[in-house]
């Protein structure tokens, strides 16, 4: 038995087989497994909520002044599935470089944040 496999913005081919993939890939147009979606959310989750890496890595790289602009010293984001916190925005020119310590996931930052707030807090 064949049937037309109809993806939007592709081009509508026959199919013979329906073929799954075990695991999201991207560009693919077969449908995954549904312990493949489970897998991957939990995946994805886990390292976000803790990467299990507790060291904290510094990174270094170098942008223009758009790309400068996303950036805030002393607040968070995210590359990849990894939490960083900027350190510092330095500029010679129109070169920035921004500096960044990786975090231990969501937790370990909600722990820094809560921090702060107690120090701030006290200090009144």
């Amino acid at each position: 038995m064949s049937f037309y496999k109809e993806v939007p913005g592709r081009k509508t081919t026959l199919e013979s087989t329906l073929k799954f993939d075990t695991e999201p890939k991207a560009g693919s147009t077969n449908p995954v497994t549904s312990d493949g979606v489970a897998r991957n959310i939990n995946s994805s989750t886990k390292n976000t909520l803790d990467d299990k890496d507790q060291t904290d890595t510094t990174i270094e790289f170098k942008t223009n002044a758009e790309g400068a602009a996303v950036y805030d010293e002393g607040y968070y984001f995210l590359l990849g599935d990894k939490i960083y916190l900027t350190d510092s925005i330095t500029n010679e020119g129109a070169v920035y470089t921004i500096t960044a310590t990786k975090k231990n996931g969501v937790i370990p930052v909600i722990n820094s944040l809560v921090a702060r707030i107690i120090a701030l807090e006290e200090a009144e």
